[in-house]
């Protein structure tokens, strides 16, 4: 078996545990039948989930009876007296007057008189019948045990079309006598339940209301999931149907329903016609960096490369609509068109420019090294994994990284979306002052894709750019480049991978000819004390404890060397002869008050007093600002209580150009209440930059803003809110939802990934759970033992993910994995007929924000194999909230379960894109999802499982952001005022004392934030009430802060003293007359007091 069958086996295998009937048709079942099955079943008319866990002797565990611990126990209803469900329905569309043709199906058990515990399948009389034109009927199927009523009514749609409704129902009524009379009401529930239907003529898709859709972007998306029909829908199940894509066959009731997402080919160029991109040596990193390569031979297939977009373009243009979606084709058209002009300017540029061409070669040169570091250390922990060895690699085991050359032998290629987003934006770092320099460029990409690569060539080009463009090379020296993401374990993961890339800046930095300035490459992380340290002392603290024992906990977020893989970090304790800690192993220590990083591997270029060019305390941070600062968002609303975070926008001396490129990853995180905070004080920082530039004599101009998501809706607003720019998406979207040039659907089944859904009846939520996580587990380890599978074979599937939409939910699941997940996973190894001795406890780790102490530990410990002969670590079950749903990239995972519908579709499909991230190397995804069917969403969800997961990204939601309300100005402008003064004005650094706001430098300030505010809004006509309201409370701000400085002459920005007159005071404070001001933009809700007597 290829790894697609295994995971296919493996999805059949869990449909047979959860539904049945395992054993086939006359299966016999031991013990008590209501803990066999969870799905599939009819109960008799009446019955109740009080009744269910009544009737039979609690005998064995798990029932699903204690609601007491159940995630149901949200409801404030009991679920004891819920009905359990007695029938099911399928509705679909039809030509009027069409005759319809119905197949019903099932089985029931009944108990062997001499062994009252076991239990019979008998299968239930197949029933066909057909439907004629009468407005209803009902009809008797399956023996007796069944019947089918029919309903037809008129489509609203269209009056040639009705829409049919087809029900079977249990024909039993269930009884509330016990004993023998509880037998009975087992015997007349219906097992295994089918319902199928097809129609005269076939059966026409479902109603479509995309002719009503007046918004552009609700038509684009119609116009691109056009061919996407959906042809029923279910209820109290779900369907699938068999279609040639404008009819259906066949329409079917589902109750472990599956449906593929299909991964996008990005690596190849081709167009609908069979023409294929010859010229793909344009694309390999060692061609772009050699120096060896003519530019005049590269910028002609560079331009070959663009041109073959143009003709992709002119093809899309021959593409018929119907008439409604003209209007949607025209608009998307024209974005293809704007980024072929786009690209070819900078293709210019590049012809044109000798040191723009230098430096997009060392650019390439740079993630070139970055990526053969990365190679390396891979295989390095590979095969130290496969041997048995620790991980990172000990210092007395260090592994020389080699010379320090430029790898251009290296069949690294760029995907060719990475290449064009370069070509796309890079033109606009060399002329800011022109118009696209203002558009914020999203990249708009599948999970997977390489949105990371792209953006990071461009920063390695801009950093190197900047030592020189500038008359003083050392002007450009300072921080460059700021990324920012929202989840702390995102911000250490990608941390990891921008190190390395610093590392080989620093490399070409030394080594090359084309001369980038003394001062050296660096990176910071900016990001909070729950991830950092804010204080060298408290670093040095930690060093001082490492020193003694390296198992104590910390935060140094980097464990090896991103050149040759050392640990920073000793495994034990050394000492020397006399008995003092050997500090030659420990790569952290504090030199001049600075903490010093460098690799324990006495061959490795950042050995020496250099060291790793890498900073992760914040004092560092401001002393000597990093070329690379990557941090999360939130943190940055500390700018308004610090004097030295200035540094970051102007250099410790302030004569250092400011950012010039802001990235702002994983977009569709930044929205709600965190998103409208940080969109005020995004204008301050703005606002800061443009200022620095002009005293610099650069004109007035900001940074070049950058994001990405693979999952965003109405980004124009979004950003628009944010940022206070447009913005253009890329790629550009195609008419088709399978093809935007860029990347391709691919529909090969195998890399395809799979998901499943199933509804539990008759169990809580809790219990539900339980059952679903230990089918998914044995299911795997059942077909591993019964095929035989090797360690390799199997890896991908072992380790479940099982991803939780809350840290109640969390906290459930964690308590059970092996208490009543393992029992469970005894009962199926039962079924199985498999050795329940060979079970062992479940070795399970946490990705929480509360069950993370080391990032890095954490992420090394998921890295870890499985091996044939069961002795390394592997991690079985791994319980996760969020955190785990953005940016954690570890190809070995591909098994996830999700305990129900997460809040947003960008939730579910961000989480649900951790497994399968490398179905050709490792093996495809499998997903299954949980519903409960006491929460309407995921109930509505389950029914229409294959229609929504065949148009997904349609289905993203948009997301909120409003800085222009009142309670966000009230909570943050203040402190976006306080920022832009403090650290623009240099009288004001120290202190708040305002002789007069009137200055020019600070009305200069003043009216930028003014204006950058004002720009979320650009609409004076329909966006009059939010401009107003910025104006009116930017007003009083200013008159208060006025006030109070004439009445305290000794006013602070801020104390924790009573006594001292500060303009801000804590958030969640009482004192104080200053501004409440928040410390984290997290920080949004108000603490109440309240007093009881």
């Amino acid at each position: 078996m290829n790894r697609a069958d295994i995971r296919d086996r493996v999805s059949e295998e869990i449909k047979s545990l959860l539904i049945g009937p395992y054993d086939g048709p006359d299966e016999k079942v031991s013990g008590r039948l209501s803990l066999r099955y969870l799905a599939g079943i009819l109960y008799p008319v009446g019955s109740t989930r009080g009744q269910l866990q009544q009737e039979e002797t609690p005998e064995s565990a798990d029932t699903g009876g204690s609601d007491e611990f159940s995630a149901d126990s949200e409801n404030p209803l009991s679920l004891a007296n819920e009905m359990l469900p007695s029938s099911v329905a399928i509705s679909f569309c039809v030509r009027k007057g069409s005759d319809v043709f119905v197949q019903a199906g099932g089985g029931h058990y009944e108990l062997e008189e001499k062994s009252p515990q076991k239990w019979q399948r008998h299968q239930l009389p197949d029933s066909q019948l057909t439907v004629n034109t009468d407005e209803s009927q009902r009809f008797e199927v399956l023996g007796g045990a069944g019947k089918i009523r029919v309903a037809r009514r008129e489509s609203n749609f269209s009056p040639s079309t009705e829409i049919i409704t087809v029900a079977l129902l249990n024909a039993h009524k269930t009884t509330d006598k016990e004993n023998v009379e509880a037998t009975k009401n087992i015997e007349k529930r219906i097992y295994q339940v089918t319902l199928s239907c097809s129609a005269e003529g076939g059966i026409l898709p479902y109603e479509d209301v995309s002719s009503n859709i007046d918004d552009l972007e609700e038509e684009v998306l119609a116009l691109q999931y056009s061919q996407n029909s959906v042809f029923a829908v279910g209820h109290g199940a779900s369907v699938s149907w068999l279609s040639d894509g404008s009819l259906a066959d066949t329409v079917s009731i589902d109750y472990a329903p599956s449906a593929r997402v299909y991964r996008p080919i990005f690596d190849s160029l081709q167009l609908d016609d069979g023409r294929v991109f010859d010229s793909s040596e344009v694309l390999r990193l060692g061609y772009l960096a050699s120096s060896d390569t003519s530019k005049n031979d590269a910028v002609s297939k560079l331009k070959a490369f663009i041109n073959f977009y143009g003709e992709w373009i002119e093809l899309q243009k021959a593409i018929s609509v119907p008439q409604r979606y003209e209007r949607s084709r025209d608009h998307l058209i024209s974005e293809m068109s704007k980024c072929f002009d786009r690209m070819h300017r900078s293709v210019d540029l590049l012809e044109q420019r000798d040191d723009c061409w230098q430096a997009f070669q060392l650019a390439n040169a740079a993630m070139l090294i970055q990526m053969d570091q990365n190679d390396r250390i891979n295989t390095l922990r590979t095969a130290r994994s496969s041997e048995g060895k620790s991980w990172p690699i000990p210092a007395d085991e260090a592994v020389h990284p080699g010379d320090n050359t430029i790898p251009d032998q290296l069949p690294n290629s760029w995907r060719p979306f990475q290449l064009a987003f370069f070509l796309l934006t890079m033109f606009d770092l060399e002329h800011p002052e022109e118009e696209d320099a203002s558009t914020v460029d999203l990249i708009w990409f599948s999970t997977g894709g390489g949105k990371t690569e792209a953006y990071l060539l461009l920063a390695a080009y801009e950093l190197i750019r900047r030592r020189h463009r500038f008359a003083d090379p050392d002007t450009g020296s300072g921080t460059g480049v700021i990324t920012r993401y929202t989840l702390r374990f995102l911000t250490a993961d990608q941390f990891a991978r921008t190190g390395s890339l610093i590392c080989a800046l620093e490399k070409l930095r030394q080594a090359c000819d084309y001369k980038l300035g003394d001062a050296p490459f660096s990176l910071g992380l900016y990001a909070g004390g729950s991830v950092s340290y804010n204080k060298i002392a408290d670093a040095e603290q930690a060093i001082s404890k490492l020193q003694n024992n390296p198992a104590e906990d910390h935060l140094f977020q980097l464990d090896y060397c991103p050149n040759c893989g050392t640990s920073l970090l000793p495994s034990e304790p050394k000492f020397d002869d006399n008995g003092e800690p050997d500090l030659s192993q420990l790569g952290y220590s504090i030199v001049e008050n600075h903490v010093h990083v460098h690799c324990t591997n006495d061959g490795c270029l950042f050995s020496n007093s250099t060291g790793l060019p890498i900073k992760t305390v914040d004092e560092d941070i401001f002393e000597t600002p990093p070329s690379f600062l990557l941090g999360t968002v939130d943190k940055f609303a500390n700018f308004a209580f610090g004097k030295r975070e200035g540094s970051i926008f102007k250099g410790r001396d302030g004569k250092k150009a400011p950012p010039s490129l802001i990235i702002q990853d994983e977009l569709h995180l930044i929205s709600g209440p965190l998103g409208t905070i940080a969109a005020v004080y995004e204008s301050a920082f703005d606002a800061i930059i443009r200022f620095q530039n002009q005293a610099l004599g650069f004109g007035e101009r900001g940074p070049k803003y950058i994001a990405s998501s693979a999952t965003v809706r109405d980004s124009d607003t979004q950003i628009q809110r944010l940022l206070g720019r447009s913005s253009a998406i890329f790629p550009p979207r195609g008419i088709s939802s399978a093809d935007s040039f860029f990347s391709k659907e691919d529909r090969d089944l195998q890399s395809s990934r799979l998901y499943m859904g199933i509804m539990a009846q008759g169990l809580n939520s809790t219990s539900a759970a339980h059952w679903t996580a230990a089918a998914m587990l044995q299911a795997v380890r059942g077909v591993c033992e019964s095929n035989s599978l090797s360690a390799k074979e199997i890896d991908f599937l072992w380790s479940l993910v099982c991803y939780c939409n809350s840290k109640r939910e969390l906290g459930l699941i964690n308590a059970s994995t092996n208490d009543e997940i393992l029992s469970r996973m005894r009962v199926y190894r039962a079924i199985q007929r498999l050795d329940e001795t060979n079970l062992k406890e479940l070795r399970k780790e946490e990705v929480s924000s509360q069950g993370v102490k080391s990032i890095s530990e954490t992420r090394g410990n998921l890295l870890i194999p499985l091996s044939d002969n069961r002795d390394t670590p592997v991690r079985d079950f791994i319980p996760a909230t969020n955190m785990i749903s953005v940016g954690v990239d570890i190809d070995r995972l591909g098994a996830m379960m999700i305990n129900g519908q997460p809040k947003t579709t960008a939730e579910y499909i961000q989480a649900s894109s951790r497994v399968g991230r490398a179905p050709s190397k490792r093996g495809p995804g499998l997903v299954l999802t949980l519903y409960s069917p006491s929460k309407p969403r995921d109930r509505s969800h389950y029914e229409h499982f294959r229609a929504y997961h065949e148009t997904l990204y349609r289905l993203v939601e948009p997301t909120s952001v409003t800085p222009g309300s009142e309670q966000a100005l009230e909570r943050a402008l203040h402190a976006a005022i306080i920022i832009s003064l403090r650290h623009s004005i240099k009288d004001l650094n120290n202190h708040p004392r305002v002789s007069s706001f009137e200055k020019p430098e600070t009305k200069k300030i003043l009216d930028l934030l003014k204006d950058r505010l004002l720009a979320s809004y650009p609409d004076p006509l329909h966006q009059s009430h939010e401009r107003e309201t910025i104006l009116r409370l930017y007003d009083q701000v200013i008159e208060r802060w006025r006030h109070l400085a004439d009445e305290f002459t000794d006013l602070v920005y801020y104390s924790n003293s009573r006594g001292d007159h500060s303009l801000m005071s804590d958030f969640s404070g009482r004192h104080s007359s200053g501004f409440p001001t928040m410390r984290s933009m997290r920080s949004v809700d108000v603490s109440i007091p309240m007093k009881f007597r």
